[in-house]
């Protein structure tokens, strides 16, 4: 991508423009299905001219929204906006041009790294915080089967697909029992996760939780001292 359109958009971003990270409660106040708060990247500007806005909708997607004047000798008004995965990307590939608002789009960028799948799974928090877990006490598939209420057949083994469960490598061992391969206190946690009502487990790790809700207080106190958001950041 032309890095002089780059910074063009950078500048025009650090003085017109705004990031922030929208907290949105709608499901857990209105439908009751989830326990945490959903954050999403969000970016717009406007401006009284059509170029600028144009240009970034054409460069990184999102939507560019009209606004007719309600009074006279008023112009039109120009908004861009995008949000999530185009929101990110416009912070990452301008982050080495922005000087005013560099750190709000730092915090969109990590923000997404959030989102990544293995940093969703409460297994990924347990190896990191227990490196040499296979050397703590290890359970059979068959007892975290039972331990998590899984029915008899592949679901565990799913799980361990999935990134869902820690396991050793599958030994045969001819018509004998199952070596322990999982190790117990992970298996533990997740048996205190909250389920859905369809008894699934909701698996969003509570680490993934804390770090979003930091990353959206920090923003919203850059934005609160006039180096960002336009809007609300909360619905």
């Amino acid at each position: 991508m032309d890095s002089h359109i780059l910074a063009y958009l950078a500048g025009a971003m650090d003085a017109d423009g705004y990031f922030t990270i929208k907290k949105s409660t709608y499901h857990q106040r209105t439908l009751s299905d989830t326990i945490n708060a959903n954050y999403s990247a969000q970016v717009g500007l406007r401006q009284v001219t059509p170029q600028v806005p144009y240009l970034l909708k054409e460069t990184f997607g999102g939507c560019v929204a009209v606004s007719k004047p309600n009074e006279p000798n008023r112009r039109m008004l120009y908004q861009f906006q995008a949000t999530d995965r185009p929101a990110s990307l416009l912070s990452e590939l301008l982050l080495p041009y922005l000087r005013i608002k560099r750190r709000q789009a730092e915090l969109l960028v990590e923000l997404q790294q959030t989102k990544q799948r293995a940093m969703l799974q409460p297994s990924h928090w347990f190896e990191r915080e227990f490196p040499r877990w296979q050397e703590m006490e290890l359970i059979t598939t068959e007892e975290a089967a039972k331990m998590l209420g899984y029915a008899p057949g592949n679901s565990i083994y799913q799980a361990i697909m999935q990134g869902v469960l820690l396991a050793l490598p599958d030994e045969k061992s001819g018509f004998g029992p199952r070596k322990p391969r999982i190790p117990k206190l992970l298996v533990e946690r997740l048996c205190q996760l909250p389920r859905a009502k369809d008894g699934r487990l909701r698996l969003q790790a509570t680490e993934i939780t804390h770090w979003r809700e930091r990353l959206h207080a920090e923003i919203k106190e850059l934005n609160k001292v006039g180096t960002g958001s336009i809007g609300k950041d909360t619905e």
